[in-house]
């Protein structure tokens, strides 16, 4: 019980020291009209393995764009787009991640980019990855 505790404490006081810093970046980038990219608040998904939570996946992205009218298509589409990417990670976790195992990066870049090629075009766009973590639960 008290590792639950500690990890829900950990978890909000993470969360409430990151959404000034999430905020402040986000208005800064959608202020300065030069910016090519969208910024997507963190994705978190469940890691089940035969119907039971084992992990949290969580993964904080940015979505380059080639273009100004990518740029503007991105973000109307940036709610179907962080669904998607949702989908996707919950599939990926379900399927092919295991919490005793270091996380493949490559493997989540490139379902990632194939889901936003698969919604912008291919060639469009380019996701950066800034952190990806898994834990155990």
């Amino acid at each position: 019980m008290p590792r639950y505790f500690s990890f829900i404490l950990f978890s909000l006081a993470f969360i409430g020291l990151a959404l000034p810093v999430l905020a402040a970046e986000r208005e800064k980038a959608a202020s300065d009209p030069d910016a090519l990219f969208v910024a997507f608040e963190p994705l978190s998904v469940t890691v089940l393995k035969d119907s039971r939570v084992h992990g949290l996946l969580a993964v904080s992205l940015n979505l380059a764009v080639r273009d100004a009218e990518t740029l503007e298509k991105a973000r109307k589409m940036q709610p179907r787009l962080r669904d998607a990417y949702v989908q996707v990670l919950t599939r990926l976790a379900s399927t092919h991640i295991d919490i005793s195992r270091p996380l493949n990066i490559g493997v989540l870049d490139a379902v990632l980019q194939r889901t936003s090629d698969r919604m912008l075009g291919d060639g469009q766009t380019d996701i950066l990855i800034q952190s990806a973590t898994l834990r155990p639960m």
